[in-house]
């Protein structure tokens, strides 16, 4: 699997900016240079598993929601019987 490091990096400034915080404050709070966000930011560089678990704590967003357009095996995409089939399996429901 391919990690978008393009999208990735749209989407944390998309959250950042939204939560009006700039790249030296983030990078300030996850211990990182303002630098280092700006090529993650730009996909020049790509970041750690513990970067980015980091910046979804500060983001207060999901590791899910900065990397959902390199996801492909989400509830959303499978089909129909295996949903229902992984819900009968482990007697969970899902709300959707």
């Amino acid at each position: 699997m391919q990690i978008n490091y393009i999208l990735l990096g749209q989407r944390i400034r998309a959250f950042r900016t939204k939560k009006g915080i700039t790249q030296m404050e983030l990078a300030e709070r996850i211990d990182r240079s303002a630098a280092y966000m700006s090529y993650v930011e730009t996909a020049y560089k790509s970041c750690s598993l513990d970067t980015l678990v980091m910046v979804a704590n500060e983001l207060n967003v999901s590791t899910d929601d900065l990397l959902i357009d390199s996801l492909t095996n989400t509830i959303k995409n499978l089909p129909q019987f295996s949903r229902t089939a992984a819900t009968m399996k482990c007697g969970c429901y899902l709300i959707l």
